[in-house]
């Protein structure tokens, strides 16, 4: 392990930066090679779907100051349909394969870098990281009666929410209910108490999963103050594919603005029903924690706005999302459509969402609110800004975009949560919200701030975008993306077989 904070960035001395010859040096250590993806053929191991699955490395170029480049190494898992074929081009989710999610061990990093250095006879020289602020002492959850807890320490509460949902009715049904009805019924009972634990009024009643049966239900309780919340089971897994009959209630659901809940019999435990309070929380008008500490948060109170593009690669379609958000994270407006098959926002799209945004102003009378919109990914050249000067917030509006990839991991011990990282040599800031102590190393993301009326200090933006990534999301987990990009993302992506996101008023 290192002492210092170095990453998985290297510049290359006495030469310009080619990706194809530090691929071919890959090739002469043995490894195989398909575009920037290379990969240890004795590593693949064979999954359960029939396909196989590699460990290897994905060759980027990181742009430092004065138009010189620095090797990127990203840790790949291709995917495979033959052992000795090439990297499918994407899996069955639609995602690029292959997966750069799962950061590497630093002691993998150093074996590979030397086996690099000695096949191609050139160094290879560590970009060095700076952790420039600290904000966990400041940023912190706060829950019912102002109890707060340091996002540094990362505890999971059990407290009471921020906000608690005047009162829920829990309608319990699901897939197969006559023979399923023990196994439902125990899993609202549990969730019922989880809830009735955390302060919230909760009442709970069966139904067998047919449209008209649970309307009525619903309708006998219009005289109460209970939320109406649908609790489904289903016999299956992420991603399985859910029974026709379901999805015709899920549908008519959702034409009637009725918020559901789906769980899994197979994956239902204590910890299910913990992790699961968050988004019933927030579908029945509650909020489990708010975050503060932010000073732009907590000062301007602003609008944010989270945009995101998701993509079908069978149907040749994209899925644009927008969603609205309010300073504590609580979601006011979303929205999604679908659109060219591409990684460009394009102006029509654009357009949409200007307008989209000045009516919910108008409509919700905050015409004068700050506006922050954050982007999940870069703007390509063929876009522009500004479409943004047709919005009369214009003036109020901060443009962020937050890049995914190509990023830099960072290795080191680490004591304190940095979420604002410099590198030797760049001009952009990194930022860094959560970090994995056990491995001690930090995965990045790229800020880019494309439009600042109001002057915010890149200091103050990390701190912005680490207290919205500790926000209120489906489970207890904060995430590295904020949330106005996780939501956007997770609504963009919501399928017939992707249901989680699903069930949001």
């Amino acid at each position: 392990m290192v002492n210092d904070y170095t990453t998985n960035c290297f510049c290359v001395s006495g030469s310009r930066l080619d990706l194809d010859e530090w691929i071919q040096a890959f090739n002469n250590i043995g490894f195989k090679s398909y575009k920037r993806t290379v990969w240890d053929p004795d590593s693949l191991i064979k999954e359960g779907n029939g396909q196989f699955r590699g460990l290897g490395w994905r060759l980027d170029r990181l742009q430092i100051k004065y138009d010189q480049g620095a090797l990127l190494l990203n840790p790949a898992y291709p995917i495979f349909e033959y052992p000795n074929g090439n990297p499918l081009p994407y899996v069955s989710s639609g995602l690029s394969n292959p997966a750069i999610n799962s950061p590497s061990t630093w002691k993998d990093l150093v074996e590979v870098k030397d086996k690099l250095v000695k096949a191609s006879g050139k160094s290879l020289i560590n970009v060095s990281a700076s952790l420039i602020n600290d904000p966990g002492t400041r940023v912190k959850r706060i829950y019912q009666n102002d109890k707060d807890y340091s996002i540094k320490n990362q505890i999971n509460s059990n407290d009471q929410p921020f906000n608690i949902p005047a009162g829920i009715s829990l309608i319990a049904t699901g897939y197969n209910p006559t023979s399923n009805k023990t196994k439902i019924v125990d899993a609202a009972l549990l969730l019922r108490k989880t809830l009735q634990n955390r302060g919230c009024e909760c009442e709970l009643s069966f139904e067998l999963p047919i449209f008209d049966k649970i309307l009525s239900k619903i309708e006998r309780t219009t005289h109460t103050n209970l939320t109406p919340l649908i609790f489904i089971g289903l016999n299956g897994s992420h991603g399985d594919v859910v029974d026709n009959g379901i999805l015709k209630l899920i549908q008519l659901l959702e034409e009637r603005n009725i918020p559901f809940q789906i769980f899994s019999y197979k994956n239902w435990n204590n910890f299910a029903a913990y992790s699961i309070c968050s988004s019933v929380c927030l579908k029945a008008g509650g909020l489990p924690f708010k975050v503060s500490g932010s000073e732009i948060l907590d000062s301007s109170k602003p609008i944010i706005v989270g945009l995101d593009k998701s993509h079908d690669r069978v149907r040749r379609i994209s899925t644009y999302s927008i969603v609205i958000l309010n300073s504590v994270g609580a979601i006011l407006h979303k929205d999604k459509w679908t659109t060219q098959l591409d990684e460009t926002f394009r102006d029509e799209d654009t357009n949409k969402t200007i307008s989209i945004i000045h009516n919910f102003l108008i409509e919700s009378h905050l015409e004068d609110s700050n506006i922050i919109i954050m982007r999940d990914g870069r703007m390509f050249k063929n876009e522009s800004l500004n479409p943004w000067e047709k919005l009369n917030a214009k003036d109020n509006l901060t443009y962020l975009e937050i890049i995914k990839n190509p990023t830099p991991i960072i290795y080191g011990k680490k004591n304190s949560l940095s979420p604002l990282v410099s590198l030797e040599g760049f001009s952009e800031g990194f930022l860094c919200p959560i970090w994995d102590r056990r491995n001690g190393l930090g995965k990045t993301r790229r800020i880019r701030i494309r439009k600042n009326p109001n002057n915010y200090t890149i200091e103050q933006i990390a701190e912005l975008l680490v207290a919205t990534s500790y926000q209120p999301r489906l489970g207890p987990h904060p995430t590295l993306h904020p949330s106005p990009i996780y939501w956007a993302d997770g609504f963009a992506g919501a399928s017939d077989t992707q249901l989680q996101f699903r069930g949001f008023r």
